[in-house]
């Protein structure tokens, strides 16, 4: 996903990506698989990190995503997120 570049106002386009646990960067034009993605770290999930109680290891984990990302040039990450989604109840 790409936004769109505004040349007069010298803003560049911009690539985002997604990934709950990581970084997923489809190759090419994508097709919303996994099958055609760029090879890439499936880190454990936010609740399995959080459940360590240990920052530095969420910290390590974020380097290392944005390691990644920097590699495949992603400058957005829309994720992970928190699981806000499914009713507490």
């Amino acid at each position: 996903m790409y936004t769109n570049e505004i040349p007069r106002l010298g803003i560049p386009s911009l690539c985002m990506s997604d990934g709950s646990h990581g970084l997923r960067k489809q190759k090419g034009s994508g097709d919303n698989g996994v099958s055609s993605s760029e090879p890439a770290t499936a880190f454990p999930t936010a609740a399995t990190v959080a459940s360590g109680w240990n920052p530095d290891n969420a910290e390590k984990i974020g380097r290392a995503i944005a390691e990644e990302c920097r590699h495949y040039g992603v400058h957005v990450l829309l994720g992970p997120g928190i699981n806000i989604k499914r009713n507490p109840l």
